[in-house]
């Protein structure tokens, strides 16, 4: 055989049935029972069969289509296929656009028209039909439709979007984004913190590219204290997550209300006077992220306290939060008890930072304040300095 001329033979069957021989590019012949060539290069493979096979397994965007596999292909025509969808959605979505705003150059011609011609029963008309579409709606508006509907639930809103013109629920849904948080119902446990953790944080951080520094943060708000049923979960919530587990807040027959009803009457369980909210914001943004909200009867304890914040923490490692980013520190607000539980869990271990805190937690995590409270603390000091 020539020299420089390609050549390949399969092995023995014995052998192996996916191994190939390749001579050496300067092999000059091959004897008929196969051995091997008069100039071998065992166990060396060439630079040239390396870049075959990296071009097969990695072939270049420019490659032409006879020389892919049925694999690439596969991929080609995948990612073709996508293409297409997005742009046929974009396509669908510019033509809403264009008939949107076909509309509301006619909206405005009529408009015109009416104020030209002092037509107050047309402009009445004109001006009722472009709220009810959902024109106009600026940002205070879809404040206060949103305020109205916490407030007072879908029956409010549908009568004051009739009588005063507010945003529509249909219109609130579409033009503003709602945040759905799992409640604590019954003791805090990993279950709730996890979901939390992936629908409200994770959700919206799909496909970062660049890690921010986590701070946790723990305060209280106001909450009016009763017992609801949660009808997704048959379940009693309200009540305070430090002792629900006295009952079985599941509403299985009428004698589980009634066993609730006698275990709040008699001071076992507590209805909650506060509601106990953990929230993540990343360093760099103005979003906060929920991931906890329990009720509390604030009886809890610096040790139940330390429980609750070292859970939220165990959990956020445990889940995949961790690609968001690193923690970096947890933040409390004025109450002594949450102070103590802080001061044990991130006051423990030296760093070597000469003109900082110096003492951090597990995973070199720093107790912070909310500054807040910290103002509140220190504004006394400023209008009287005889308390210094």
């Amino acid at each position: 055989m020539p020299a420089g001329a390609a050549q390949k033979k399969l092995s023995a069957p014995e052998k192996d049935d996916n191994v190939f021989d390749v001579p050496s590019t300067h092999c000059t012949a091959i004897t008929s029972d196969h051995t091997s060539c008069s100039a071998p290069t065992p166990g060396v493979p060439h630079s040239n069969v390396n870049h075959l096979a990296d071009a097969a397994r990695n072939p270049k965007s420019h490659t032409n289509y006879r020389y892919l596999g049925l694999a690439h292909m596969q991929d080609l025509a995948k990612g073709y296929a996508d293409q297409t969808r997005q742009l046929r959605l974009q396509g669908l979505n510019d033509s809403q656009k264009f008939m949107h705003t076909l509309t509301q150059l006619d909206d405005y011609q009529r408009l015109v028209m009416a104020i030209s011609e002092k037509d107050i029963p047309r402009l009445h008309q004109i001006v009722n039909v472009a709220l009810r579409n959902g024109a106009s709606y600026g940002a205070s508006d879809l404040d206060i439709a949103t305020l109205v509907f916490r407030l007072g639930g879908s029956q409010l809103l549908f009568t004051l979007n009739h009588s005063l013109g507010l945003p529509s629920i249909c219109t609130l849904c579409t033009r503003s984004t709602f945040t759905k948080l799992t409640p604590t119902i019954g003791p805090i446990c990993n279950e709730q913190l996890d979901e939390n953790i992936r629908s409200v944080m994770l959700k919206s951080h799909t496909g970062i590219t660049t890690q921010h520094g986590v701070s946790l943060m723990i305060d209280e708000i106001a909450l009016e204290e009763m017992a609801v049923h949660f009808s997704k979960y048959n379940k009693v919530a309200g009540l305070c997550w430090k002792h629900s587990h006295l009952i079985d807040p599941v509403l299985r027959t009428y004698e589980s209300a009634v066993t609730i009803a006698k275990k709040i009457h008699n001071g076992e369980v507590h209805l909650g006077k506060e509601l106990t909210v953990i929230g993540a914001a990343c360093f760099g943004e103005d979003e906060l992220y929920p991931i906890l909200a329990a009720p509390t009867c604030k009886t809890e304890d610096a040790g139940d306290m330390e429980g609750v914040l070292a859970r939220a923490i165990e959990r956020w490692n445990a889940t995949r939060a961790a690609t968001v980013g690193p923690l970096w520190s947890f933040a409390t607000d004025g109450d002594a008890t949450r102070h103590a539980a802080g001061h044990k869990l991130f006051l423990k271990t030296p760093y070597n930072m000469p003109g900082l805190n110096t003492l951090t937690g597990d995973g070199e995590v720093t107790l912070d304040f909310d500054f807040k409270h910290i103002f509140k603390r220190t504004h006394p000091f400023s209008l009287n300095p005889k308390l210094f």
